[in-house]
């Protein structure tokens, strides 16, 4: 089916799916030293629901971390006191969006903030490499990590600097979709530096200051298909309406004048 957009024409029968899903076979990735996401079928009294056993439906009850086990969306209550929701912040509207490649470089000499405990070995993610989106206004904002394959539970992801989010902020993109498992180090110490600095927050505050960052979200451990190049593409932010402040999602990606 075809689509007018605001950035142009569409083919929604040509969506990329950018989400990473657990499979629930025992090898998903577990970040953060969570243990395997389960799917066990529901019982009832003495009935297991599973056709296999002789039930005449399956009913799966299932148990995963949003944060741990594969693409998410959360909202500024993943670091907030107050309760912030996230499944009624999602966008419902298709998104402008700019995939961009980013190349970390090491932490050391880098010149720019990082956590206390920065390695010399960290990856990073530089305001140099941010300064090279073009100037255009865009709502989303998809970055690629070059050379970045996530496995296990990614100790070793690379991360953004403080200048380099900062420089995220200043032009306003309301959503932001990395493919790696947090804009922060893996371990910082739970200063979660990036985080903050997205959503307004002071260091060590748990308060919004604003009403503007409600609408705010971060998307991560996308996965972004080599085909796909640099550019701007239209967004549809797929999630459940769970409220919680982080649910799994299912980025899709539309290729602008695709034809049908």
């Amino acid at each position: 089916m075809n689509i007018e957009t605001p950035y142009g024409n569409i083919c929604t029968a040509h969506g990329i799916d950018l989400s990473r899903s657990p499979v629930f076979q025992g090898e998903d990735l577990c970040l953060f030293g969570s243990p395997q996401p389960q799917r066990h079928p529901f019982r009832v009294g003495n009935t297991t629901l599973r056709v296999a056993d002789g039930s005449p439906v399956n009913c799966d009850t299932i148990e995963l971390t949003a944060h741990c086990h594969g693409t998410h969306t959360e909202s500024a209550g993943h670091i907030t006191r107050e309760a912030l929701p996230v499944g009624p912040l999602l966008p419902t509207a298709l998104l402008s969006v700019y995939v961009h490649t980013v190349v970390p470089g090491t932490a050391a000499g880098c010149p720019e903030q990082l956590p206390a405990n920065a390695q010399d070995s960290d990856r990073i993610i530089t305001e140099a490499e941010i300064n090279r989106l073009p100037q255009e206004s865009f709502e989303c904002l998809l970055i690629r990590t070059k050379g970045f394959l996530p496995e296990g539970s990614c100790p070793d992801a690379p991360y953004f600097s403080q200048n380099a989010m900062a420089a995220i902020v200043q032009r306003d993109f309301q959503h932001l979709l990395v493919d790696l498992p947090s804009v922060d180090r893996s371990d910082d110490g739970g200063v979660l530096m990036n985080h903050r600095t997205f959503w307004g927050l002071p260091m060590g505050s748990t308060e919004l200051p604003a009403e503007a960052f409600r609408q705010k979200t971060i998307t991560e451990l996308v996965a972004v298909p080599e085909s796909v190049s640099d550019g701007l593409y239209v967004l549809s932010l797929q999630a459940p309406n769970w409220h919680t402040d982080a649910v799994p999602s299912r980025p899709i990606l539309y290729s602008i004048g695709e034809p049908s």
